[in-house]
């Protein structure tokens, strides 16, 4: 017998080995992935048509509408973006104004949820650097979105939860949108380094989203958005009734092209089916489940847009509006670019700095086509000089590099004693637990919302101790060129550098650089193509904007005050009581008038405008250059081509109509003969401008027009339909708010 074992021993182990591998590998997994399941389902009313609701249907519902493609941008929060959702709440619920209508409605129920926002919206300070108050969120709305100001004034102001109050809060979610917290947050950390101001920690680790709001749910709250889910659930089944068809096909298809439609506009450099892979996955739903959702949301879709446009024919059919016609003028467009737009005194000084620095001027005025050598330049002004650099680059961050994480290994993370113990350190409602079946329940029982939250910090926090994680995003992430000029003293990037000195060492000497980080978050694999072979000068619009200028001009202005002082006929001006001269900051802009005073009287000679502040006076720089630019250019064609040099007026060709308040442009178009010039128009801005007017035409824009009324209406009957319907569904009882109620409530 032992012989016998002896000589098949080798198939007895393998035969073994092959059963238990096999055993622990299925009932192992099956152990561990039957725990994590969900709470037991239960029905919470019924709908329009007697089906019945569960609460599951609302809760997923209410997850997928949370967040959609526009919200791509936000990658720290605790949602991350549905792709599949085309923003069916921004869409076909805010912009039509039916969010309101909820709002009414169900004011009551979604007083408890408001108050604590309404609490924290009153409680709420945007950001400001604890090192330089100028890098602030308030700064930045100002300069690309000051709506967001003048709506928060007003919302702050308000004394009570009401319609008014809902229409201000809407409206600054919307206006959120526009510049999502993250691309705030990337100004602001660009500010910093520009500024050379100490790094202020909260700016690369505390949500800069309004009222710390990242998402939808955020927002408005679960109570809202399960109402808005219900509605959507109800409306599809009562479009089925009525005929109404979408199959799951449909469904997955639009779906599916939903994600394309977003990779292509965001740009992103991973592939669409990474994106619909991830969006299922943090859903936490199968390809059949989400095509459900997504099904229901189109139903309810067509019934609303087959109402709007049966309310469209039959408002319009006999009115006049689709017989429109207008006259239209082609012009072309002579006018100073951005960056030479002086609005005021501060401009006007730096603009005469940097031609100081660059040209020679015969004349106060002048603006010359031709600049100094680069070499004088260097010499005392090397902070204009720059080079040339084409870099590929290849970026991943801890959120990319989670994604690579498979949901077995996260929930064994998750049971881990030291993972749980961290995860409940960062996340209050999850409660002591020391046994693997004690863990498991806690999580079990966690909201989808917060199970999100969860998963997306575990997958962080495993990256973190897998860096080879990183490594494989790097390899497979697509790479970005770069063609950028950078300075060779105080260089600026095209990605988030902060130990400048020591990157740019780096692309002056090597042609590879792997795994380069500043901070252990953000990680880049850089490829330098070409490094300039020859320096060249820096533009005025980005020597401004990298407050070069600011600073040659403070230094110059400081050299001009130390020669004041030593000017006795003038040197008492600047002096206190004790014989002291004053600091230079509390009189530099009496120094700078002095420093530029022929420049401030040539303007003031020209009589241009009765306003005489040095603001003003500013906007009038360019006038006499851009005078002479239309003599010539009247003269001669061909002038415009030849003009070389850094300075020369933008042109373009636009097609102006006529509108109930006509601006300049119109006015002279329409009042000119075809193939003239017209005089010189300064606007408000600073911006001095002409047109050549080519020809004007009749057209007939009877389609746009159509167009407009058909949205105006559209959204009107959207917003009649949903009160109707709103009235219907709770008659019948088949919305039920808070979704969440005792066991014995529930039908």
């Amino acid at each position: 017998m032992l012989k016998f074992f002896r000589t098949y021993q080798k198939i007895f182990f393998g035969f073994i080995a092959f059963f238990i591998i096999v055993t622990f590998a299925f009932f192992g997994t099956q152990g561990v992935l039957g725990k994590v399941a969900t709470e037991k389902d239960l029905c919470i009313t019924k709908a329009i048509d007697g089906s019945k609701i569960m609460l599951s249907d609302v809760d997923n519902m209410t997850l997928f509408l949370a967040t959609d493609s526009e919200d791509i941008s936000i990658k720290e929060s605790h949602l991350m973006p549905n792709l599949l959702n085309d923003g069916v709440l921004k869409n076909d619920f805010f912009k039509t104004g039916l969010a309101t209508v909820f709002f009414e409605k169900y004011l009551d129920k979604l007083l408890p949820s408001f108050e604590k926002r309404f609490e924290r919206v009153k409680r709420y300070t945007p950001f400001v650097h604890f090192y330089d108050q100028s890098i602030s969120s308030k700064s930045i709305w100002q300069l690309y979105n000051p709506n967001i100001i003048s709506l928060l004034s007003e919302l702050k102001a308000k004394k009570e939860i009401d319609q008014n109050f809902f229409k201000l809060y809407v409206d600054l979610y919307k206006e959120q949108m526009r510049l999502h917290p993250e691309m705030l947050r990337k100004i602001l950390m660009f500010k910093e380094k520009q500024n050379e101001t100490q790094m202020d920690q909260r700016l690369y680790q505390d949500s800069l989203a309004l009222f710390g709001y990242e998402n939808a749910l955020d927002w408005f709250g679960k109570d809202f958005l399960d109402a808005i889910s219900e509605f959507i659930i109800n409306t599809a089944a009562l479009a089925k009734q009525k005929g109404y068809t979408v199959t799951i096909n449909e469904a997955l298809s639009d779906m599916q092209s939903n994600v394309k439609k977003a990779v292509a506009t965001h740009q992103v450099k991973e592939p669409v089916s990474t994106y619909y892979k991830n969006a299922l996955a943090y859903l936490r739903l199968d390809e059949k489940s989400a095509a459900t959702i997504w099904q229901k949301v189109l139903l309810f879709r067509r019934y609303f847009q087959d109402v709007s446009n049966n309310t469209l024919i039959d408002n319009l059919a006999n009115q006049e509006f689709n017989k429109f016609s207008n006259t239209k003028a082609k012009v072309k467009l002579y006018s100073l670019p951005n960056e030479l737009k002086l609005s005021n005194f501060e401009d006007l000084m730096k603009f005469e700095m940097y031609l100081k620095a660059t040209t020679k001027k015969e004349n106060l005025l002048d603006v010359p086509s031709e600049t100094i050598s680069l070499a004088q330049i260097e010499k005392k002004y090397p902070d204009l000089i720059e080079k040339n650099y084409v870099l590929g680059v290849k970026s991943a961050d801890l959120q990319k590099a989670a994604l690579k994480v498979n949901l077995k290994d996260m929930f064994s993370w998750q049971l881990d004693d030291k993972s749980y113990n961290k995860l409940r350190a960062n996340y209050n409602f999850l409660s002591f637990a020391n046994e693997r079946s004690k863990k498991l329940e806690v999580l079990d029982n966690l909201e989808n919302a917060q199970k999100a939250q969860v998963d997306a910090f575990s997958r962080s926090e495993m990256v973190k101790e897998n860096p080879k994680l990183i490594d494989e995003a790097l390899i497979s992430g697509e790479e970005k060129k770069y063609d950028v000029n950078i300075a060779r003293k105080n260089p600026s990037f095209p990605i988030m550098i902060k130990d400048r000195a020591r990157f740019m060492s780096l692309i002056d000497k090597k042609d590879k650089i792997e795994k380069y980080t500043d901070d252990n978050e953000n990680f880049y694999s850089i490829e330098v193509y070409k490094r300039g072979d020859e320096n060249q000068l820096m533009s005025f619009e980005k020597a401004k904007s990298n407050r070069i200028l600011d600073s040659l001009l403070n230094n110059y202005l400081k050299n001009e005050y130390l020669k004041i002082q030593e000017n006795e006929e003038i040197s008492y001006k600047y002096q206190d009581e004790e014989g002291s001269f004053l600091p230079f900051e509390s009189v530099r802009l009496e120094i700078a008038q002095v420093v530029f005073k022929d420049v401030i009287e040539q303007l003031q000679s020209m009589n241009l405008s009765q306003d005489n502040s040095l603001n003003n006076l500013s906007k009038y720089r360019f006038y006499l250059y851009a005078e002479n630019f239309l003599q010539n250019v009247s003269k001669d064609p061909g002038y415009y081509q030849s003009i070389k040099g850094p300075f020369k007026l933008a042109l373009k060709e636009i097609e102006v109509l006529r509108s109930k308040n006509p601006n300049w442009m119109e006015i002279l178009a329409f009042s000119m003969q075809p193939r003239k010039f017209s005089p010189l128009n300064l606007s408000d801005d600073g911006n001095i401008e002409f047109i050549y007017l080519d020809s004007i035409d009749i057209f007939d824009n009877s389609s746009k027009k159509v167009e407009i009324a058909k949205n105006a209406i559209s959204s009107e009957a959207a917003n009649l339909l949903g009160r109707k319907l709103l009235k219907q569904f709770i008659e019948k009882n088949s919305i039920i708010l808070p979704t969440r109620k005792k066991k014995d409530e529930r039908i």
